[in-house]
């Protein structure tokens, strides 16, 4: 029988986290918690210095390599760009397998023996994954390689329980890391990536939906306060977007596109300036809904296109935050700012919304003409 970690009796301490790692790195096979199921897990020997005769002991009839984050997925598989990008980067750490179309061959994972090789492969793809359990990713980086773990081949397979998982193979583990019952219900969706195409081969807690939507590109509008020149582009930008893709407003993000907007100076929760709601209203868009918000880290680093209405807002963003200078940009294509018409009239606002709407047309011929050059459908 194999030794119990109990996680929720112990906590996730270094002292721990070290006896899973060395237990791990020793050879033994180890029976860890991800999100959909318990899994069990070998360390292969990365350096390929040794026999890896311990790999044997690896049970299971199908594998993924678990990796601690994106970028070591990306030194293996990548680089990713356009939609796979996009996917990986929202829903990892997390549920998602991804398999990706070639890489069985790699000459990096030709150290491996056979037996572990054809149980990671499907058709030419390796499946992949970055768990987000929160003690998996801690092991990870105490670990000098990705982790071979088991995949359910069905739903019996898929052990909710340390109880289950001792039960079905606790003879072929050595340590069983318990944290109490799978987090969901469900089995983990599995994508294929072939280039910057991605399909779901497996349905699982991510729906073939959300997965469309996740992998979709994200347009951020941003301005002062969240209330005038940044919402309604957003708006704007919505309805012509839909005009052009056939479809309504709300089915934006069943196309692959979400469009948001935030301020950097905003408060939390103010409505949309009355002026905007009431031009805006004339063409059937309605701003009474809004809720302004302000600009942070999280909602730059989901977003694709960061689209700011003068220089100093682009400005403020890459000094504060360099690391997402690549997308931001200003709206207006000749580098000029959309003043704002905060204090002013309906016809300062009027001004404004024409010069954003004229921006807007530039800025959707840039963003589709670049999708119809990638093949996208």
């Amino acid at each position: 029988m194999p030794t119990i970690i109990d996680l929720q009796a112990l906590g996730d301490s270094p002292g721990t986290l070290e006896v899973v790692a060395n237990a791990l790195i020793s050879g033994d096979p180890v029976a860890l918690p991800f999100e959909t199921s318990y899994v069990t897990a070998v360390l292969p020997d990365w350096r390929f210095q040794g026999a890896q005769s311990h790999l044997s002991r690896f049970s299971a009839a199908r594998g993924a390599l678990a990796f601690r984050d994106l970028a070591s997925v990306d030194d293996l598989a990548g680089p990713f760009s356009g939609r796979p990008h996009r996917l990986l980067r929202r829903s990892w750490p997390g549920t998602l397998i991804a398999e990706f179309a070639g890489l069985a061959g790699d000459a990096r994972l030709a150290g491996l023996p056979e037996s572990i090789q054809s149980r990671l492969a499907s058709d030419g793809a390796v499946r992949t994954i970055v768990p987000r359990h929160e003690f998996v990713r801690n092991l990870l980086r105490h670990l000098p390689g990705p982790l071979v773990v088991s995949i359910p081949t069905e739903d019996r397979d898929r052990w909710a329980t340390s109880t289950e998982l001792n039960r079905a193979v606790g003879q072929h583990v050595d340590m069983l890391v318990d944290d109490g019952p799978a987090r969901y219900d469900q089995g983990p969706t599995v994508v294929r990536i072939q280039g910057t195409d991605v399909r779901v081969v497996e349905e699982g807690v991510l729906s073939e939906k959300a997965i469309e939507r996740m992998s979709g590109e994200m347009i951020l509008f941003v301005c002062t306060g969240n209330t005038c020149r940044s919402p309604m582009a957003e708006s704007l930008c919505r309805r012509k977007l839909a005009g052009r893709l056939n479809c309504s407003d709300d089915d934006l993000l069943d196309h692959g596109y979400s469009v948001m907007s935030a301020g950097l100076s905003a408060q939390r929760g103010a409505p949309a300036a009355q002026e905007a709601i009431g031009i805006l209203g004339e063409d059937g868009i309605d701003l009474r809904g809004h809720e302004s918000q302000m600009v942070t880290r999280a909602i730059l680093d989901q977003a694709d296109r960061v689209v700011t209405m003068t220089r100093a807002h682009r400005d403020s963003i890459v000094s504060n935050m360099p690391e997402f200078a690549h997308k931001v940009r200003l709206l207006c294509p000749a580098g000029r700012d959309v003043a704002d018409p905060i204090g002013g009239g309906e016809r300062e606002y009027r001004e404004c919304l024409d010069q954003i709407s004229s921006h807007l047309d530039a800025l959707l011929d840039e963003i589709l003409g670049e999708e119809r050059g990638a093949g996208r459908s």
